[in-house]
């Protein structure tokens, strides 16, 4: 298990995304202002129905009071 976690993996970022689209996703924010918060954005793909779906999962605080 440890040689798989240590092992090195070496692969071209271009064979999968075109260096516009990757402008365009780092582009996208890592944060948004809530109520005077920061608050963090989780991007990821959800599969429903056979589909891919890009989603945007924002990570809430508790509400204190």
């Amino acid at each position: 298990m440890d040689d798989f976690r240590n092992a090195r993996i070496n692969f071209n970022q271009y064979d999968f995304i075109t260096p516009e689209e990757r402008e365009k996703y780092l582009a996208l924010p890592s944060t948004v202002e809530i109520r005077d918060r920061e608050v963090d954005v989780d991007y990821d793909i959800d599969k429903r129905g056979g589909e891919s779906i890009p989603v945007a999962r924002l990570r809430l605080p508790k509400l204190t009071r």
